[in-house]
């Protein structure tokens, strides 16, 4: 074989190489309840394979993906992972991703860690970011490097004296323009209400806050949007606020310490109602019956869970034939 044959073989390996890994990389999501390591679990690209490095890769709610390999390695360009469902780990397994993925669970997600103390965990770039040991993740909560333009700490919402008061805070920006504000009445369609500019970049942080004057009979729903320079756009995930002069409930600071916690709930008329908390489990932690809730805010505090370990516990308010939920996180 001579040099310029050589040569020749040698581009059109390294061409080959290129096209496959860039091709390979693509955005989908889980298509079924299965394994990790299935094809038939995911569309990715319109076509069934297992993930790869460089993917955008969604559970759907409703669906649950176990990491089922020992461990399931993903190897080259960054991977996204974002959970609506449940991504639940296989006794003693772990997932390995690059260098700079993310691995993020939304508010409806969940992440099951199917016992394994230390032997079930992820890491990125070689570092456990999370192990079973940690407990189980209710959303929001990321590990990982956000591929986001901005690294958002909260988006919050409150009704109060026939506004909505929406406010929230950015940890880092990367070319960050503006924020829109939007609304929607079925979490489907949505408008613009607000238009705030953004810090352009900043590894700061940044408190922005905006008024709805003006909002919907019924529930609302509340999300906000954040614009690049080149006019790219990531949303966050909704909130949902009524605004009919029913009773509404705020639970903060949340997350928090057990002993720190506070309910504001905003009623229309003096009435009595039930105070819960419960554990993942529907375990009863806290009971107590016929409170006094008076006309207009009334701020709660829940003494008597200093004692709470760290995990996801659900505050519920019985109030007639009506049960208001808040996701409580303590730390």
């Amino acid at each position: 074989m001579n040099n310029s044959t050589k040569k020749i073989l040698l581009c059109l390996l390294f061409l080959s190489t290129v096209f496959l890994s860039e091709s390979y990389a693509g955005t989908g999501f889980a298509n079924a309840t299965g394994n990790w390591s299935d094809p038939l679990t995911w569309l990715i690209n319109g076509i069934p394979r297992i993930p790869a490095g460089g993917d955008t890769l969604t559970i759907p709610n409703g669906i649950t993906v176990t990491v089922d390999g020992n461990p399931v390695t993903v190897t080259g360009p960054p991977l996204y992972l974002y959970v609506h469902g449940i991504l639940q780990f296989g006794n003693g397994r772990k997932l390995s991703l690059p260098c700079n993925s993310y691995v993020y669970i939304y508010a409806d997600g969940y992440m099951d860690p199917a016992g394994g103390g230390n032997s079930n965990y992820i890491q990125i770039c070689g570092a456990t970011v999370w192990q079973a040991a940690d407990g189980p993740v209710d959303g929001p909560q990321g590990f990982g490097n956000p591929p986001l333009p901005i690294e958002l700490v909260n988006f919050n919402a409150k009704y109060s004296a026939g506004k909505v008061l929406l406010d929230w805070s950015t940890a880092t920006e990367i070319n960050n323009d503006y924020f829109l504000i939007q609304r929607s009445s079925d979490n489907v369609a949505y408008v613009n209400i607000n238009n705030t500019d953004g810090s352009g970049n900043s590894s700061q942080t940044h408190f922005y806050s905006a008024v709805d004057s003006k909002p919907l009979n019924g529930i609302n729903y509340y999300r906000l949007c954040q614009v690049d320079y080149d006019g790219t756009r990531t949303y966050s995930y909704p909130r949902a606020i009524r605004t009919n002069g029913k009773a509404d409930v705020l639970l903060f600071p949340n997350p928090s310490s057990a002993d720190n916690v506070s309910i504001l709930f905003t009623g229309s008329m003096n009435q009595n109602y039930t105070l819960e908390v419960k554990d993942i489990t529907g375990k009863t932690i806290l009971n107590r019956e016929n409170q006094v809730l008076e006309s207009g805010i009334n701020k709660l505090g829940l003494s008597g869970l200093s004692e709470l370990s760290q995990g996801t516990y659900f505050v519920s308010i019985l109030l007639g034939d009506e049960v208001y939920y808040q996701k409580m996180i303590i730390y």
